[in-house]
């Protein structure tokens, strides 16, 4: 997987501010469609494990497996989530199936099929990854509006690089509008 963010002490930190922004949001996200017992629960792209932390104190699965091609965000997830019995962290491409660990409940991502080449065809291989009644919950953005001059900046060149790629930043109605048939149906947008 090519990943135009990738690892190190600056992305970290990039991924760090990320969380401070978008935590509370994606713990109601979470919370709103996650209602029932989660037994393992996978974080796709979990870069130094902030949601895979915030999965597990919201959730309270038996398991949470955060999954992250980098070996520097892996690293330093594992140093940061010490206190937590129940996560394990990966190595490994999230486009490439099986995940090398158990089938979730819950398969979470959050700002991660915006970077990837074909994310319709990777969300129907998660969906085999699933437990029977199992749920993706992919947060992406559809719009950003800011009127902070070095957020404007940071979104412009983060849209600049993704479409020379050939991907979008703002990808939520695409997929929104994707077709996931005959794999699954989604049930729910917003």
């Amino acid at each position: 997987m090519n990943y135009l963010f990738a690892g190190g002490k600056k992305a970290a930190e990039r991924l760090c501010k990320l969380n401070d922004v978008f935590s509370k949001s994606s713990g109601f996200f979470v919370r709103n469609f996650a209602k029932r017992k989660v037994n393992v629960c996978i974080d796709l792209g979990c870069g130094t494990g902030h949601t895979t932390r915030d999965l597990t104190s919201r959730l309270c699965p038996a398991e949470c497996v955060g999954l992250d091609n980098s070996n520097y965000f892996i690293e330093e997830a594992r140093k940061l989530s010490k206190n937590y019995r129940q996560i394990k962290y990966r190595l490994h491409d999230v486009t490439k199936i099986p995940f090398p660990c158990k089938n979730g409940d819950v398969i979470y991502a959050r700002f991660l099929l915006t970077h990837l080449k074909n994310p319709v065809g990777c969300i129907k291989k998660w969906g085999n990854q699933l437990n029977p009644g199992g749920m993706l919950l992919f947060e992406e953005t559809e719009a950003i509006k800011t009127n902070i001059p070095v957020f404007q900046k940071y979104i412009t060149i983060a849209e600049q690089m993704l479409k020379a790629n050939e991907n979008l930043l703002y990808i939520g109605k695409f997929l929104d509008n994707a077709n996931y048939e005959p794999e699954f149906k989604k049930k729910l947008t917003k």
